[in-house]
């Protein structure tokens, strides 16, 4: 279970979310701007909360009254970014291999089956300057399955890939909670990528989440994801 309460603040602008996420796929819905990024980078150390606290089960990762604020690398998330963010001086592989250095799942996925899980192998010693984009998104994916210990977070990773880029990439996102083991966010403003691939959502609005549920019911009542 993931579980937090928490404000953060960026410049003159005050975030404040709290829930308790029991499912193994969630979506966190909104539209642009609505805090969705900023959630996901709390949760995963990239941002600090001034206040409040982050657990995943009895795991602590961020708590104010204690002190406790363990760094990106040490709360085992996996975080697939918009952008990829692939190291462009390193070789697919050795981006993969950065994901795994940071690992430590008694049960970790090896190398070898990510590669065949996402069909990486003919990629593995090309630079990601050579990498079309859904190829350098399925790179990322790689990465960040090699390294998350706990949960996964997926920042809107199908936005910039073009239609039919983006139904391929689904067929991949759908099977990573069998195949990994892992939980996982995916921050989407997509109803349709939602519906087809978590089980339980979280709005989020000016700021904080206003509505938590099953995925197909939180849509239901979202009136402006609908008009998007």
């Amino acid at each position: 279970m993931i579980s937090f309460d928490f404000t953060v603040r960026i410049e003159d602008r005050k975030f404040r979310f709290s829930a308790d996420l029991l499912s193994e796929r969630i979506a966190i819905l909104g539209r642009s701007g609505a805090g969705k990024s900023t959630l996901a980078k709390a949760l995963a150390g990239l941002l600090k909360p001034e206040s409040g606290y982050i657990k995943f089960g009895k795991r602590i990762l961020f708590d104010s009254s204690t002190g406790v604020d363990l760094p990106p690398q040490k709360r085992g998330i996996g975080f697939v970014f918009q952008n990829h963010r692939l190291f462009p001086f390193m070789s697919v592989r050795k981006n993969l291999l950065f994901g795994r250095h940071f690992a430590n799942r008694k049960n970790a996925l090896s190398f070898d089956e990510v590669v065949l899980f996402l069909e990486l192998e003919p990629l593995l010693n090309k630079s990601p300057s050579k990498l079309s984009g859904g190829e350098s998104q399925r790179v990322a994916l790689g990465r960040a399955l090699l390294c998350a210990e706990n949960f996964m977070i997926l920042d809107e990773p199908l936005s910039s890939l073009d239609p039919v880029l983006s139904n391929s990439l689904q067929g991949y996102l759908e099977r990573i909670h069998s195949f990994a083991g892992l939980p996982f966010l995916y921050i989407t403003h997509r109803p349709n990528e939602a519906l087809r691939l978590t089980e339980e959502a979280l709005l989020v609005a000016e700021g904080k989440n206003v509505l938590l549920g099953k995925t197909n019911e939180v849509l239901n009542q979202s009136q402006f994801l609908r008009s998007e």
